[in-house]
């Protein structure tokens, strides 16, 4: 039953108005993120109280978990003429409320998590009726000082000063009773199977919140002498390095009393101590939060089995199997090579059917280790199967003490890829004929090599310093690239327009070739006699200058020196000179 209040109503016990004409109800949840409902419900209802349907009002809605059913406050509400419907947005009256009122200042010092939401209710600036409920058990002393933060985001927001940020958890959605728990949801065996209750499945892999380096920061500013912890999948050609706060942490000195007994003892922490708290405390992060492992989500459709009123001859559309938000379910899709748990974080459901429409799951990539080690019995069950030929192809999975090695060969046409899992090494090959390609990764370097017959052809390493590329092992030809530009070792580089034309290239011997050239300036270091440039203008057949000055002396044969027209030194001296001193009466 969908019942609609009036926006100033505190009992909501009664009824009120029924709003059993909604075309559709559709509630979303989202741990630590909302709850939201969408409503779609005809403009000329029968009931004639659509127009009540505005911002302010609230509607309790059926959750299909265990929780009573939910109070939200309608944020928006568009009537359209086109469909002659409402379309209401409403969000959870948790949120509503207390993202509206704030927390000017309050300072949380050694309380638990359950005293910190106490807390932070009691000191907001409007009154309002929520309380701190008795879920939460987790004992954790902690301190926060919170400084004009909506209430809302004094409990759940992304900045540090917030309980969920410093203390850890998830805020259960429960009307005015505020509980941040350890994990919600349970597991309650349910099982999502490809090929059986799964209508559709997508995959996302992201590693936005991808931490592979902590630097932590401990109380009052306190650092590890070495800066860091990195995890054992560090990259350090691609870090995802943070800074954490772990506030809690730090350096306790004595306190003594007026007659110098120490009151404190149990409280101490040295300088040491505190660093090795720090330390442990980073190893926490990544080797049971797992921050340093990339995420995945799976955003499903499925059937719950209480939907399915004649599954296998049985009924079994009174059992709870309804998967709720924080659930853990059983999820097996073969396409993804997924055989595993995963956590509902995201749920969409029909309120008014209670069908389920989508959920989305999520889960951290295992590191390398841990998958081979999930996965040894599976492979010492299918490895008799999967060793079968089928179409000319011959499918092994090996376990070795010292590998895991995967390979698919093609007996008939020569063909075959595999890749080999070793102890800091993952090695691929595929090969066809004499043709062959092979690939070898460490931490510190990853190495690619295509070859033809017994001698390869070309290989790239790439390290930390450097890419290099080989050609034929025997040549010594290879190029590198570094912080300080290309080299390239006994070979030929070269350079070509978008016509495939030759623009530039440098034979075996370092000379440069270069077709056509424009030049803005020049200089030249070789100007001996024996130098390419000067052997370049010797042989130059014409050369022309609009002005041409000589520093010391010009030296050339009188045959081969011309003026004006055409007449060499010693006829333009017979001819001209020789007419010009007679024409003045010289000789």
């Amino acid at each position: 039953m969908i019942n609609l209040y009036e926006e100033n109503e505190s009992n909501f016990k009664h009824n009120a108005y029924v709003l059993n004409e909604a075309l559709k109800v559709e509630t979303e949840e989202e741990i630590n993120k909302a709850f939201n409902v969408n409503i779609f419900y005809p403009v000329n209802d029968i009931k004639n109280i659509s127009g009540m349907l505005v911002p302010g009002a609230i509607v309790k809605i059926p959750t299909w978990d265990k929780r009573e059913n939910q109070l939200f406050v309608i944020r928006r509400s568009k009537p359209s003429l086109d469909s002659m419907n409402i379309d209401v947005f409403a969000q959870h009256i948790l949120t509503t409320r207390l993202e509206n009122n704030v927390v000017l200042d309050t300072n949380i010092v050694g309380k638990t998590r359950k005293e910190a939401v106490a807390q932070v209710l009691n000191n907001t600036l409007n009154k309002h009726n929520f309380s701190a409920g008795n879920k939460d058990v987790n004992i954790t002393i902690n301190n926060l000082r919170i400084v004009r933060y909506s209430t809302l985001d004094a409990l759940i927001g992304d900045k540090d000063n917030t309980v969920v940020n410093r203390y850890g958890g998830e805020l259960e959605f429960n009307n005015f009773e505020v509980n941040i728990v350890n994990s919600s949801g349970e597991d309650k065996g349910i099982n999502v199977t490809y090929a059986k209750n799964i209508t559709g499945a997508t995959m996302t892999l992201e590693d936005t919140d991808l931490i592979t380096e902590i630097v932590p920061l401990g109380k009052d500013g306190l650092m590890l002498p070495e800066k860091s912890i990195k995890s054992s999948n560090f990259n350090s050609n691609n870090p995802f390095t943070r800074i954490v706060e772990f506030s809690n942490i730090g350096v306790v000195e004595a306190e003594t009393d007026s007659e110098g007994n120490i009151t404190n003892a149990d409280e101490i922490v040295t300088k040491e101590q505190a660093y090795k708290l720090l330390r442990q405390a980073c190893l926490d992060k990544f080797n049971k939060e797992h921050v340093n492992q990339v995420s995945f989500n799976l955003d499903l459709d499925f059937v719950e089995l209480t939907d399915c009123i004649n599954f296998g001859d049985n009924d079994y559309s009174n059992m709870d199997s309804r998967v709720a938000i924080g659930d853990t379910i059983n999820v097996n899709i073969k396409p993804f090579g997924i055989v595993e748990k995963g956590r509902v974080y995201k749920i969409k459901r029909d309120a008014i059917t209670g069908k389920l429409l989508g959920c989305e799951v999520g889960y951290k990539i295992k590191s390398l280790t841990d998958t081979i080690n999930s996965t040894n019995n599976k492979i010492d069950e299918t490895k008799e199967e999967l060793s079968k030929k089928t179409n000319n192809l011959k499918v092994t999975m090996e376990k070795r003490d010292d590998e895991i090695e995967l390979s698919v060969k093609n007996e008939k046409d020569d063909r075959e890829a595999s890749i080999k899992l070793l102890d800091g090494k993952i090695e691929e090959r595929v090969t066809e004929e004499d043709f062959g390609a092979y690939k070898r990764m460490t931490a510190k370097e990853i190495s690619q090599r295509v070859s033809f017959g017994k001698e390869f052809s070309s290989e790239m390493i790439q390290n930390v310093d450097a890419f290099r590329f080989l050609f034929n092992d025997a040549s010594g030809k290879k190029t590198e690239i570094t912080e300080n530009g290309i080299t390239v070792y006994d070979g030929g580089f070269y350079v070509k327009d978008r016509h495939g034309n030759m623009v530039m290239w440098f034979d075996n011997n370092g000379v440069c070739h270069i077709p056509d050239a424009y030049v803005d300036d020049i200089s030249v270091r070789a100007t001996s006699t024996d130098s390419n440039f000067y052997n370049s203008l010797t042989n130059l057949k014409s050369v022309w200058f609009n002005e041409i000055g000589v520093g010391n002396r010009l030296n050339c044969n009188s045959d081969t020196f011309y003026i004006n027209r055409g007449y060499d030194l010693d006829e333009y001296i017979d001819k001209k000179c020789y007419k010009m001193l007679e024409d003045q009466g010289l000789i």
